[in-house]
Order: structure tokens, then C-alpha cells, then sequence
């Protein structure tokens, strides 16, 4: 065990993962030693933590000692990671995970030396130099690949100016297994619906399109885009589920893929996406 590993309980949870989370990144490892996961795991916990150096804290609970705690904390099965961040759990990994993943998810979650090139990027863009600092942030994530904050940075700033097209080419440009994950995955799902809300009529052209031809899915598909930027989701959701309904086949199942999107934007813990889920399952 080194200076970043501790064990905790009930009575110093609130010290070692929420206060030491207000200053880092935390990994929480709910665990038995009647599991046989959870044995496996550690040892890859322990070499991750070495390597790491002191970028995040592991902090092991023992879930049949503090069952209390781990009930409150909603611990369901064992072994179950938690990352905390300021005092919040940013992600959960349920039962055993390869060493690729686990880096991967600490990869996510822990600050690099290139964190602070990319906060004086950022510093200039919002000082008027976008040109300036969108070159240096193409550089910061050639010169770290690694460190998934950047291209996930590069797509927030060119969305929120607007720059909807640019943001889609830069970030459908990474690798595949970058894409789909996390942050870049979120960032590309809903851009896909501020690049379809853009080209869309107005909603009440759009709904008299849908009254006088149920059956016409561009203007369900469109709806659905403009629904979700107004922030009804279940109303986008509705109109998706529509689309399967009618034509699976439709826009390359469009409606399927827009309903995915959707959940992935939202988060497998909001109450939509259980309703929903099981709907698209109906369908």
C-alpha cells in the first residue's frame, strides 16, 4: 500500500473521499473479501495507484463492514467503483474490469500536465483570440492524445459559437474507440441534433407536416431535434419512437440511433431513459 491508499468507514468517509474530493479525484472501491471479483481487482487498483503517482486517492470500503454506509451510497453488488469529484459521484463501474478500462476511466477523471495548456488555451479564446487559441488547443491534443479534455474542450467552444460543422469534422475525425466514449460520445450526440435543428422549419410547420402525412419521419425526425435543444425530452423521445414504430429502416434507423443519443446525453440514472428504454424494446 502506498501514501494513496487508505481504508475507510462510516466515520471517516466524509474526510477521505468527500473533502479530498473537493481538491482531486477520488476512486472509491466498494469490496468484500468474500468476493472473488473483487480480490481480482485490487491488485490492479494498487498497480494503477503506483503509476498514477498521486493523481487520484483510492480509498477501499469493506461494503460487509459498513453495510450501513454502503446501503446509503447505494451499493447493490460487488465490486462497485465509484469516482467522486467535488463531493459528487461523476461515474460508476459495476463487477470486475480489465486494466485497459480501468486506465481509461482514470485517464477521464485525472488531471495531466497538459491540463493547465489547455485552461490557458481556454483563457484565450475567451479573450478574443479564437484562432489563436483553437491552433494551440490542435497542438496541445497532438502533443497528448491521452488526454480526452482537449477534443472534448475543441467541440464545446466551436458549438457554443456556433461553429457546428467545424466541431462535427474535428471530432468525427478521432478514432472510433475515442468517439464512443464518454464526454466526446455526449458532445457528438448532441450535435448531431443542433446540426438537424438547424436545418429544421419551424415546430408548428413541422406538426402541420405530421398532421397531414403521419407517416412523414423527416418532419418527425426534425421535430424531435427541435424538441430536444427546447429541452423536452420526452417529447423528442416520442416523436423518435414514432420513427421506429413506422420505419425502422428509416435514415439509416434514425430513429433507434436518435433514442440511444438521447439516453447518452441524459444518463442511465435519469428516470426518462428506464421508461423509454423499455419502449424502444416494444417498439
Amino acid at each position: 500500500m502506498n501514501d494513496y491508499i487508505f481504508d475507510a468507514t462510516a466515520a471517516s468517509f466524509e474526510q477521505l473521499v468527500l473533502d479530498n474530493s473537493r481538491r482531486g479525484t477520488v476512486l472509491v472501491n466498494w469490496w468484500s473479501p468474500r468476493a472473488g471479483p473483487s480480490l481480482r481487482l485490487y491488485p490492479l487498483l494498487e498497480k494503477l495507484s503506483n503509476e498514477f503517482g498521486g493523481r487520484f486517492l483510492l480509498i477501499n470500503i469493506d461494503a460487509e463492514q459498513e453495510k450501513t454506509l454502503a446501503r446509503d451510497q447505494g451499493v447493490t453488488s460487488l465490486p462497485l467503483l465509484m469516482l467522486f469529484r467535488n463531493g459528487e459521484v461523476v461515474e460508476r463501474v459495476h463487477g470486475y474490469q480489465p486494466e485497459a478500462e480501468l486506465r481509461r476511466l482514470l485517464e477521464r477523471h485525472t488531471p495531466r500536465a497538459s491540463d493547465t495548456l489547455l485552461a490557458q488555451a481556454v483563457q484565450q479564446w475567451r479573450r478574443g483570440d479564437r484562432d489563436g487559441a483553437l491552433t494551440r488547443l490542435v497542438q496541445i491534443a497532438m502533443d497528448d492524445p491521452a488526454n480526452l479534455r482537449v477534443p472534448a474542450t475543441i467541440g464545446k467552444l466551436l458549438i457554443g459559437d456556433g461553429r457546428l460543422d467545424e466541431a462535427w469534422r474535428i471530432l468525427t475525425a478521432l478514432p472510433g474507440e475515442i468517439r464512443n466514449q464518454g464526454e466526446i460520445a455526449t458532445l457528438l450526440a448532441h450535435l448531431r441534433f443542433l446540426r438537424l435543428a438547424a436545418e429544421a422549419p419551424e415546430q408548428p410547420v413541422l406538426r402541420q407536416r405530421i398532421d397531414a402525412d403521419p407517416d412523414d419521419l423527416e418532419a418527425r425526425q426534425q421535430l424531435a431535434a427541435l424538441l430536444l435543444i427546447a429541452d423536452d425530452y420526452a417529447g423528442a423521445m416520442e416523436q423518435l419512437l414514432e420513427v421506429m414504430r413506422r420505419d425502422r429502416r428509416f435514415g439509416d434507423g434514425a430513429g433507434r440511433q436518435g433514442l440511444l443519443a438521447i439516453f447518452r446525453i441524459l444518463g442511465n440514472e435519469h428516470p426518462l431513459v428506464g421508461r423509454y428504454r423499455q419502449s424502444m424494446l416494444e417498439v
